[in-house]
């Protein structure tokens, strides 16, 4: 009698975990995961179980067909899909994406299940979140990963990294890997927030490049003249500081909201400056003679012509957001806030580029910190 019940009582503690890994390369090569030839794994159907080595676990991870066409070939795009099936066996290189997981996790102690259940965010809480991301998750997804990256010579593939409490807080890891949890077989899911964000990490994990979004002496020289000029910065410039500010916060609607109230000035700006430049008097031209934003971004990407269909496209798909948010009071779903970044992002470009400000920078509000000699970063 007490093994049924202990085994009654596991089976009924059990919880599932999901997360999704960016695997992107931040480098040269611009790939998105593993790449495959003439054939594309078909999200869970086509799952692998990675061997835990223990009953309590059950850990299956995928790649899903994201992409569109596009002259007859498959591209790789995070929010779409329109993978057509039957140019799959005629392509010769095809983007996995990133890496999907769900874990299952029995035998769950009653302390721990409530915790979680309530949210409490207390030392079992904290405990759990160590065991499943450090114990169970980092070991087996590396290896997998690692076979990807050295077996099959994929070296592009980013490295799996440990939470290690002295590069930042167990949340932000978590967030990281976008970990959500469910009680109920996954028909809702919530996400997994073991404590705050630490506000400082103890090492650093930025580039070198990402240091310079700091403000550096000849940015102090370039704020004495902006000052001395009456410098104001534009509306345009505010909005988009304040997109940031909420995408950073995981506030996405209100960031996409921002982000193109930013656009729509920045693009109106670009304009009058333009005819300003050009010579010709005010009112000369009708400037609202379009008024759809699309369009507008569309003729002047046509007309400067450096500016990449990728770029173009993003900004596209936020105005589509921003239209759904609007108009049909859409709220995205938190599994899409990581693909609306990536978008968002793209947006941030343009407008910079509309803005032509030199002064613009982004800094990560807990970026850690360094010490080097003054020597290596003069070399920088």
């Amino acid at each position: 009698m007490i093994n049924k019940k202990k085994s009654g009582v596991d089976n009924m503690n059990k919880i599932l975990f999901k997360f999704a890994i960016i695997l992107e390369d931040d480098g040269l090569l611009k790939h998105y995961g593993p790449l495959f030839h003439r054939w594309l794994p078909n999200g869970f159907k086509d799952a692998i179980n990675l061997n835990m080595g223990d009953p309590n676990y059950k850990l299956k991870v995928w790649f899903e067909r994201r992409g569109f066409v596009r002259d007859g070939f498959i591209m790789f795009n995070y929010d779409k899909y329109e993978v057509d099936e039957k140019i799959i066996p005629k392509q010769g290189v095809l983007e996995g994406g990133p890496l999907f997981g769900l874990l299952e996790f029995k035998g769950l102690s009653e302390k721990e299940l409530e915790s979680v259940r309530q949210d409490r965010r207390d030392k079992d809480y904290l405990s759990l979140g160590k065991k499943v991301v450090n114990k169970i998750i980092f070991p087996r997804v590396s290896n997998f990963l690692n076979i990807l990256r050295i077996v099959y010579g994929q070296y592009w593939i980013k490295e799996l990294e440990m939470w290690d409490t002295k590069k930042e807080s167990l949340d932000s890891y978590c967030n990281s890997i976008e970990l959500y949890w469910s009680l109920d077989d996954g028909k809702n899911w919530h996400r997994f927030i073991p404590n705050d964000p630490s506000p400082i990490a103890l090492k650093i994990e930025l580039s070198d490049e990402k240091f310079k979004q700091f403000i550096t002496n000849d940015d102090w020289d370039l704020i004495k003249n902006l000052v001395e000029s009456n410098f104001e910065p534009t509306l345009a410039a505010e909005c988009l500081i304040r997109s940031r500010e909420f995408l950073i916060a995981d506030n996405i609607r209100s960031s996409i909201i921002e982000g193109v109230t930013a656009l729509e000035i920045a693009v109106e700006e670009f304009i009058r400056n333009r005819i300003k430049s050009s010579g010709y008097p005010n009112g000369f031209f009708d400037i609202n003679i379009i008024r759809d934003i699309r369009t507008k971004v569309k003729n002047i990407a046509a007309i400067q012509g450096n500016i990449s269909i990728d770029i173009i496209e993003k900004v596209m798909k936020i105005i589509e957001m921003r239209h759904r948010v609007v108009h049909d009071g859409w709220n995205p779903p938190k599994q899409s806030f990581s693909s609306i970044r990536i978008q968002l992002l793209g947006l941030y470009k343009f407008i910079i580029f509309l803005l032509g400000s030199p002064y613009l920078k982004f800094p990560f509000a807990n970026p850690g910190n360094a010490i080097n000699p003054a020597e290596y970063w003069d070399k920088k």
